[in-house]
């Protein structure tokens, strides 16, 4: 897996400092990862696939695409959202999926008119 890591961060064109800064890490941190020093910790792989759209089993195996494609992400943040103690997120997402279309163009224009007043 360092091996993946360290392709992931230069496909980033991220330093190791910048790379580890997002995922709570120092850049030695990261170094010690990619050298294979250090274990990759659940935490670490959970915050890599989280932060940078990694597909996890890109990031284990190497096989695969290296990122999720972005609906396989705005899913995985959903459900993640709505097993976490966040009662106001799961609130926000019970009322979008009881929104009826109409509801969804009334979204849509209010949007539209914040964009336009900013």
């Amino acid at each position: 897996m360092n091996k993946q890591i360290k392709k992931l961060r230069k496909t980033l064109a991220l330093n190791q400092e910048e790379f580890g800064a997002r995922l709570g890490l120092t850049g030695s941190g990261i170094s010690k990862i990619e050298s294979g020093t250090n274990t990759v910790t659940e935490q670490v792989i959970k915050a890599i696939v989280r932060e940078y759209n990694v597909d996890r089993l890109w990031l284990s195996t190497g096989e695969g695409e290296m990122f999720n494609n972005v609906d396989d992400c705005l899913t995985g943040i959903i459900d993640d959202l709505l097993h976490s103690e966040n009662d106001t997120a799961k609130k926000v997402f019970k009322a979008f999926a009881a929104m009826s279309e109409e509801d969804w163009h009334a979204v849509k224009r209010f949007i539209e008119r914040i964009r336009k007043e900013s």
